[in-house]
């Protein structure tokens, strides 16, 4: 059986030969927040910096930044304090575009908003929480949610009242049951989310493990042209190699292709994962 890298997109893929880069950025990512912490300062939101939603595309981002940089760039402001406050916020600019350019660092960024983190107050719709505002009441919803949404692979929509939409993706490998925290906190709104999984037309979960079904024709048997199945994350795993004998009625455990293990990574790709057990059939 293939390992579950062969699932990777070709962007994915290149996480791999760019993880030392990565890592620098996260690094620096961290060190910026703290420093802005121990300083006593309210806690900065990326997206507020760049006054972008938290679903914004690539391009209307680069062009925020661009916006920012040019607007809030030191040499365009004269005075001690008017230049002071531009550098500030010129280097605000830059952390949140370095965070935000990047798809890895920024799924990254996501989820650290998605879980509640207390360092990094935000509402699910990228605006953050001001000092001094009253504790927000607490309301229950329930989420329906695809395996692929549990897995990390899809986003997750909200829609709750009359607040805006939000759009975010859940920790890799969240379960049917577990409750997820959101602050609305500019709305006076904390959301406690419980996720409940929707059947899946091709795949029933056993923990980690996925239980799907391969149809073969029997030409393709006889032929012994090999067997592939579809996997949860859109790609197809080879399921027996082409030479090999395809009998119906037996089962085959693809490693690596089940659902992430919840906090065994930052993303599914980088997550350890269960297996695919396919029954195959004849038809």
């Amino acid at each position: 059986a293939k390992s579950s890298t062969e699932c990777l997109t070709p962007l994915h893929r290149g996480y791999n030969r760019t993880n030392a880069v990565l890592s620098v950025r996260s690094t620096w990512h961290v060190l910026t927040m703290a420093f802005i912490l121990l300083q006593g300062c309210d806690a900065v939101n990326h997206y507020e910096v760049l006054n972008v939603p938290q679903d914004a595309e690539p391009a209307a981002i680069k062009k925020a930044y661009r916006e920012a940089a040019l607007r809030w760039h030191p040499d365009k402001h004269s005075g001690g304090e008017a230049q002071r406050q531009a550098a500030k916020k010129f280097e605000l600019a830059n952390e949140a575009h370095s965070v935000l350019s990047d798809p890895l660092s920024r799924r990254r960024y996501d989820l650290e908003l998605a879980r509640g983190d207390t360092k990094f107050p935000a509402d699910a719709t990228g605006r953050g929480r001001a000092r001094g505002m009253p504790t927000p009441r607490t309301i229950r919803v329930e989420v329906e949610c695809s395996l692929e949404a549990l897995g990390g692979w899809d986003q997750v929509e909200l829609r709750m009242y009359s607040l805006p939409p939000s759009v975010f993706y859940l920790p890799p490998g969240s379960q049917h049951g577990d409750e997820l925290r959101l602050s609305f906190a500019r709305y006076g709104i904390e959301a406690l989310l419980t996720l409940r999984e929707q059947p899946h037309p091709r795949f029933r979960r056993r923990g980690h493990d996925l239980h799907t079904v391969a149809y073969c024709h029997p030409l393709r048997a006889w032929l012994r042209a090999g067997l592939t199945a579809p996997t949860i994350c859109g790609q197809r795993a080879r399921v027996r190699e082409p030479f090999t004998t395809i009998a119906g009625g037996t089962s085959v455990r693809v490693r690596g292709f089940g659902m992430p293990q919840l906090g065994s990574g930052e993303t599914p790709w980088t997550s350890r994962r269960g297996d695919m057990l396919v029954e195959v059939r004849m038809r």
